[in-house]
Protein backbone atom coordinates (compact mmCIF):
# COMPACT_ATOMS: atom_id res chain seq x y z
CA UNK A 1 0.00 0.00 0.00
CA UNK A 2 3.02 2.27 0.68
CA UNK A 3 1.54 4.10 4.52
CA UNK A 4 -0.51 2.35 6.81
CA UNK A 5 -3.75 0.81 5.97
CA UNK A 6 -4.90 1.25 9.87
CA UNK A 7 -4.93 5.45 9.06
CA UNK A 8 -6.33 5.21 5.51
CA UNK A 9 -9.76 6.81 5.21
CA UNK A 10 -12.41 5.20 4.65
CA UNK A 11 -15.85 7.10 4.27
CA UNK A 12 -14.59 9.84 6.50
CA UNK A 13 -12.26 7.77 8.53
CA UNK A 14 -9.86 5.75 8.84
CA UNK A 15 -9.73 2.14 8.49
CA UNK A 16 -8.39 1.26 11.80
CA UNK A 17 -11.10 3.57 13.41
CA UNK A 18 -14.51 2.03 11.11
CA UNK A 19 -13.33 -1.57 12.60
CA UNK A 20 -12.98 -0.28 15.97
CA UNK A 21 -16.87 1.37 16.38
CA UNK A 22 -17.96 -2.18 14.50
CA UNK A 23 -15.44 -4.21 17.64
CA UNK A 24 -17.09 -1.82 20.10
CA UNK A 25 -20.89 -2.47 19.14
CA UNK A 26 -20.19 -6.49 18.62
CA UNK A 27 -17.94 -6.37 21.91
CA UNK A 28 -18.80 -3.76 24.18
CA UNK A 29 -15.56 -2.75 24.27
CA UNK A 30 -12.53 -2.37 21.53
CA UNK A 31 -8.70 -1.64 21.47
CA UNK A 32 -6.53 -0.84 18.28
CA UNK A 33 -2.96 -2.97 18.30
CA UNK A 34 -0.33 -1.28 17.11
CA UNK A 35 1.89 1.73 17.54
CA UNK A 36 1.27 4.41 19.66
CA UNK A 37 0.47 6.96 16.92
CA UNK A 38 -2.83 5.29 16.91
CA UNK A 39 -4.01 6.74 19.85
CA UNK A 40 -4.48 9.53 18.12
CA UNK A 41 -7.66 7.90 16.75
CA UNK A 42 -9.23 7.92 20.23
CA UNK A 43 -9.28 4.06 20.98
CA UNK A 44 -7.14 2.74 23.85
CA UNK A 45 -3.64 0.90 23.06
CA UNK A 46 -2.51 -2.27 22.85
CA UNK A 47 1.31 -1.95 22.16
CA UNK A 48 2.59 -4.49 19.66
CA UNK A 49 5.40 -6.07 21.29
CA UNK A 50 6.87 -7.29 18.11
CA UNK A 51 6.02 -4.89 15.58
CA UNK A 52 6.60 -5.62 11.97
CA UNK A 53 6.01 -9.52 12.38
CA UNK A 54 2.42 -9.93 11.02
CA UNK A 55 -0.80 -10.75 12.17
CA UNK A 56 0.14 -13.37 14.89
CA UNK A 57 2.26 -10.94 16.81
CA UNK A 58 -0.62 -8.70 17.42
CA UNK A 59 -3.36 -11.81 18.63
CA UNK A 60 -0.07 -12.55 20.68
CA UNK A 61 -0.05 -8.81 22.11
CA UNK A 62 -3.36 -8.91 22.71
CA UNK A 63 -3.35 -11.96 24.61
CA UNK A 64 -0.79 -10.76 26.99
CA UNK A 65 -1.79 -7.63 27.69
CA UNK A 66 -5.96 -8.14 27.64
CA UNK A 67 -7.90 -9.39 30.52
CA UNK A 68 -10.75 -10.52 29.17
CA UNK A 69 -11.31 -14.21 28.53
CA UNK A 70 -12.06 -14.22 24.68
CA UNK A 71 -10.86 -11.38 22.71
CA UNK A 72 -12.38 -10.76 19.12
CA UNK A 73 -9.33 -9.58 16.81
CA UNK A 74 -10.00 -8.29 13.22
CA UNK A 75 -7.82 -7.03 10.90
CA UNK A 76 -7.62 -3.34 10.01
CA UNK A 77 -8.17 -3.75 6.03
CA UNK A 78 -11.50 -5.60 6.01
CA UNK A 79 -14.00 -2.09 6.00
CA UNK A 80 -17.11 -4.87 5.16
CA UNK A 81 -17.41 -6.45 8.12
CA UNK A 82 -21.03 -6.08 9.96
CA UNK A 83 -21.73 -6.48 13.09
CA UNK A 84 -24.09 -8.86 13.20
CA UNK A 85 -21.20 -11.17 11.91
CA UNK A 86 -18.93 -9.94 14.63
CA UNK A 87 -21.88 -10.83 17.11
CA UNK A 88 -21.91 -14.50 15.44
CA UNK A 89 -18.62 -15.37 16.18
CA UNK A 90 -18.91 -14.10 19.36
CA UNK A 91 -22.06 -16.28 20.03
CA UNK A 92 -20.29 -19.14 18.50
CA UNK A 93 -17.07 -19.07 20.86
CA UNK A 94 -19.12 -18.53 24.01
CA UNK A 95 -21.08 -21.30 22.80
CA UNK A 96 -18.41 -23.78 22.03
CA UNK A 97 -16.51 -23.31 25.21
CA UNK A 98 -17.82 -25.84 27.72
CA UNK A 99 -16.41 -28.01 24.60
CA UNK A 100 -12.85 -26.66 25.09
CA UNK A 101 -12.81 -24.55 22.26
CA UNK A 102 -9.93 -21.96 22.30
CA UNK A 103 -10.25 -20.25 19.06
CA UNK A 104 -13.24 -19.87 16.75
CA UNK A 105 -12.19 -17.98 13.23
CA UNK A 106 -14.20 -18.29 9.87
CA UNK A 107 -12.85 -20.22 6.92
CA UNK A 108 -13.03 -19.41 3.53
CA UNK A 109 -11.64 -20.38 -0.20
CA UNK A 110 -8.45 -18.33 0.78
CA UNK A 111 -7.80 -20.17 3.79
CA UNK A 112 -8.27 -18.54 7.29
CA UNK A 113 -9.98 -14.53 7.67
CA UNK A 114 -8.26 -12.27 10.35
CA UNK A 115 -11.54 -12.12 12.12
CA UNK A 116 -11.31 -14.56 15.05
CA UNK A 117 -12.38 -14.78 18.63
CA UNK A 118 -9.28 -16.09 20.35
CA UNK A 119 -9.36 -17.44 24.32
CA UNK A 120 -6.92 -16.38 26.62
CA UNK A 121 -5.51 -19.38 27.21
CA UNK A 122 -3.95 -19.41 23.26
CA UNK A 123 -1.36 -17.60 24.86
CA UNK A 124 1.55 -20.10 25.28
CA UNK A 125 0.96 -21.15 21.56
CA UNK A 126 1.21 -17.92 20.26
CA UNK A 127 4.50 -17.41 22.28
CA UNK A 128 5.61 -20.84 20.92
CA UNK A 129 4.70 -20.01 17.88
CA UNK A 130 6.71 -16.31 18.09
CA UNK A 131 9.58 -18.48 20.12
CA UNK A 132 10.26 -20.76 17.25
CA UNK A 133 10.00 -18.15 14.38
CA UNK A 134 6.53 -19.19 13.06
CA UNK A 135 4.54 -16.48 12.83
CA UNK A 136 1.92 -17.67 9.96
CA UNK A 137 -1.41 -17.42 11.45
CA UNK A 138 -2.20 -21.15 10.07
CA UNK A 139 0.86 -22.52 12.19
CA UNK A 140 -0.78 -20.91 15.60
CA UNK A 141 -4.47 -21.86 14.29
CA UNK A 142 -2.89 -25.55 14.35
CA UNK A 143 -1.40 -25.21 18.11
CA UNK A 144 -5.09 -24.47 19.77
CA UNK A 145 -8.83 -26.34 19.65
CA UNK A 146 -10.25 -24.67 17.20
CA UNK A 147 -13.70 -24.09 15.81
CA UNK A 148 -13.80 -23.23 11.92
CA UNK A 149 -16.99 -21.16 10.55
CA UNK A 150 -17.57 -22.56 7.11
CA UNK A 151 -18.22 -20.36 4.20
CA UNK A 152 -22.08 -22.35 4.69
CA UNK A 153 -21.78 -20.92 8.42
CA UNK A 154 -21.01 -16.91 7.61
CA UNK A 155 -22.81 -16.55 4.20
CA UNK A 156 -25.78 -15.11 5.49
CA UNK A 157 -23.91 -11.92 6.94
CA UNK A 158 -22.44 -11.45 3.42
CA UNK A 159 -25.17 -11.21 0.60
CA UNK A 160 -22.30 -8.92 -1.61
CA UNK A 161 -19.68 -11.39 -1.13
CA UNK A 162 -17.31 -8.19 0.54
CA UNK A 163 -17.63 -9.56 3.99
CA UNK A 164 -13.78 -10.42 3.73
CA UNK A 165 -12.81 -7.93 0.83
CA UNK A 166 -9.58 -6.32 2.49
CA UNK A 167 -7.68 -3.65 0.94
CA UNK A 168 -3.98 -3.99 0.01
CA UNK A 169 -3.34 -1.80 -2.95
CA UNK A 170 -4.59 1.48 -3.81
CA UNK A 171 -6.99 0.25 -6.43
CA UNK A 172 -8.19 -2.11 -3.90
CA UNK A 173 -8.96 0.70 -1.73
CA UNK A 174 -10.72 2.71 -4.27
CA UNK A 175 -12.61 0.00 -5.30
CA UNK A 176 -14.10 -0.90 -1.50
CA UNK A 177 -15.00 2.94 -1.62
CA UNK A 178 -16.97 2.77 -4.76
CA UNK A 179 -18.70 -0.21 -3.43
CA UNK A 180 -19.42 1.07 -0.37
CA UNK A 181 -20.81 4.02 -1.88
CA UNK A 182 -22.98 2.39 -3.75
CA UNK A 183 -24.69 0.31 -1.08
CA UNK A 184 -25.13 3.26 0.26
CA UNK A 185 -27.57 4.71 -2.42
Amino acid sequence: MGRDKALLPFEGVPLAHRLAERVLRAAGSAALVGRRLYATLGWPIIEDLFPGRGPLAGIHSVLQQSAAEWNLVVACDLPFLSIGFLRFLLRAATETSAQGTQLVVPVSSRGYELAAVVRRDCLPAAEAAMAGGDYRLSGFYARVRRREIAPAQWRRFDPRGLLFQNVNTPEELQKAIGRARRSDE
